[in-house]
């Protein structure tokens, strides 16, 4: 299911961090995630595994324990320019070997700098009045995520629209319009 998360975001939110700093929970995760292959338990990724919600753990607490940093001001360019590096390199290398990494680790690792990396170059850049609609989805993700399957299904089921790019357009339009959000899902 599409909101397997919503039940995760709970439990790492609502039920470890009242105790724990973010940051800790990260290391932890990725420590386990390296783990588990030594206790028996391979990885996968497809369907609701325990192992899912110990891989996906990193990002939601890293990007938690990491946001106080990140919003002070750019990252400077001595993490920005290393980070990006490490993770274009990485990509490289799997798209040449097309492999799974030897270290699991290694995955979150790489796409913690990714992240970092591409949050750094992105602070610098001037804002720009025509990507305000494009933050504005940034910021409500949320709603339109929850939102999409269900109004694609409605509208999939109950119009004769053809499949294309009109059709697209209306599917986004419907989702991400911040009226028929609020007044769907969100309350008054």
């Amino acid at each position: 299911m599409y909101t397997w998360f919503l039940a995760t975001l709970f439990s790492y939110f609502g039920l470890l961090t009242r105790r724990i700093h973010p940051g800790w929970i990260a290391l932890a995760s990725v420590v386990a995630w390296t783990a588990l292959p030594l206790l028996g338990s391979a990885h996968g990724m497809v369907g609701p595994r325990p192992d899912k919600f110990v891989f996906y753990a990193v990002f939601f607490f890293a990007g938690a324990a990491l946001r106080p940093v990140l919003t002070r001001g750019p990252v400077p360019w001595a993490v920005t320019v290393p980070a990006l590096a490490v993770a274009a390199a990485w990509a490289l290398h799997a798209a040449r070997t097309d492999a799974e990494p030897q270290v699991p680790m290694l995955t979150q690792v790489v796409v913690l700098l990714a992240v970092v990396g591409e949050v750094g170059v992105l602070q610098r850049l001037p804002r720009l009045r025509a990507l305000r609609p494009v933050e504005w989805l940034g910021r409500n993700s949320i709603v339109p995520y929850l939102v999409h399957l269900p109004v694609i299904e409605l509208l999939g089921r109950h119009s004769d629209l053809p499949a294309g790019p009109g059709t697209f357009a209306l599917y986004y339009a419907v989702t991400t319009s911040p009226s028929a959000c609020s007044r769907c899902c969100c309350g008054p």
